[in-house]
């Protein structure tokens, strides 16, 4: 399992990476992955090393969000800057205000007398 060529016991970040697939980060990040691979000509295995194929198709379909290591080592395969996956996100970044969700202070401590 994992995203490593070699054998490795189910981690919680493999649970993770899973959590986050779907995401629109996720999704952000695989889609310019594919665009930036293919724009090199470069197919998934030969870009991955040692990532696997099934890692790379994975980012690329969002099903899954690299770590920050595996994903400066694709960037650096591409000769790109890691921050070029997180400009390409658009994240709704609205707040919705509900006044019932504000914590009501806590009234001033009783004297006693």
């Amino acid at each position: 399992g994992g995203c490593y060529g070699r054998k490795v016991r189910k981690s919680s970040i493999a649970k993770h990476q899973r959590a986050g697939a779907g995401s629109p980060l996720s999704i952000a990040i695989g889609r310019e992955l594919r665009r930036q691979r293919r724009a090199r000509g470069l197919t998934q295995a030969s870009l991955g090393a040692p990532l696997t194929r099934g890692f790379i198709s994975a980012v690329e379909r969002g099903k899954t969000v690299p770590s920050i290591p595996a994903l400066a080592l694709l960037a650096d395969r591409l000769d790109l800057p890691l921050d070029v996956f997180f400009l390409a996100v658009k994240l709704d970044m609205t707040v919705l205000y509900n006044p019932h969700d504000e914590r009501r202070p806590n009234p001033p401590p009783r004297r006693r007398r």
